[in-house]
């Protein structure tokens, strides 16, 4: 028997942070790059003059990727592997 943890993480372009379990007052991390285990060809886009930010693929001929991994296990190590 294992103890299941139920965390949500979201991501918004516009602040370029992640939140936990939709409390948006409170940033759990800053900058997309930091919450990605690894990426390729990905960039952060902000369009002014639009009004609008987004990822993007830097290269547009070569596909782009992000993985994710968040570890709840052990608190204190998780948070300071971000920091």
């Amino acid at each position: 028997n294992f103890s299941i943890f139920k965390n949500r993480i979201s991501y918004n372009t516009t602040n370029d942070s992640y939140y936990e379990n939709g409390i948006t007052k409170n940033k759990y991390l800053e900058f997309w790059d930091k919450g990605a285990l690894e990426y390729d060809n990905i960039i952060y886009v902000p369009a002014y003059g639009h009004n609008r930010v987004f990822l993007s693929s830097f290269n547009s001929n070569k596909l782009g990727y992000i993985i994710w991994k968040f570890d709840y296990n052990d608190p204190y190590k998780q948070q300071q592997s971000f920091l």
